[in-house]
């Protein structure tokens, strides 16, 4: 089954906790665990800025880009998650919007890319994946939503095929992927 899974959201509205459940429910409903990739398109962006940076900065901790996004980094003078922000907007803009989405990695099994944040991420892995089905999620968590947007990567001004409501516990989160888990999968 070839499936790519786009799910977009703000930061800290659940996008990865979201990519998890899926892959666990999809795990208990007997799926291989080598059918299901989850990934990123800033994967590479975040590898490449800790390369760049341990070199000027060697006590860089090798997880600031990725579990300690939201840390404030002395060196950079600004959170991690900022540096990121601005570094993989820039990147775009300047090398053209695919120069994240090619670096994905798809394979032939179901996909979850958890950190959509730009209509043309979509178009471009339709374009660049045909043989795949396409969808996409949107998390709404209304801690996060309602909080000013601070860079144009958190606007998310576009529709997705299915919007899940992170408002209440992770156990609410967890039953409503697992009830909807077929649409989510086949729509």
């Amino acid at each position: 089954m070839k499936r790519i899974i786009l799910i977009a959201g703000r930061s800290q509205a659940g996008k990865d906790t979201t990519a998890n459940i899926i892959y666990n429910t999809l795990i208990a409903n007997g799926h291989s665990r080598n059918d299901i990739n989850i990934t990123h398109f800033a994967d590479k962006l975040k590898l490449l800025s800790y390369k760049l940076l341990k070199d000027f900065y060697p006590e860089l901790d090798p997880h600031a880009f990725y579990d300690k996004k939201d840390e404030y980094n002395e060196f950079l003078k600004t959170k991690n998650r900022t540096f990121l922000q601005y570094l993989g907007t820039y990147s775009k803009d300047m090398l053209g919007d695919n120069i994240w989405v090619e670096s994905v990695n798809i394979t032939d099994g179901i996909n979850i890319i958890a950190d959509h944040r730009f209509i043309t991420e979509r178009k471009i892995i339709e374009k660049i994946y045909p043989e795949h089905l396409v969808s996409s999620i949107r998390i709404f968590r209304e801690i996060v939503d309602n909080k000013p947007i601070t860079h144009e990567s958190e606007k998310i001004d576009f529709r997705c095929d299915i919007n899940i409501y992170n408002n209440l516990t992770l156990d609410s989160l967890n039953q409503n992927i697992k009830k909807r888990i077929n649409e989510i999968i086949y729509k």
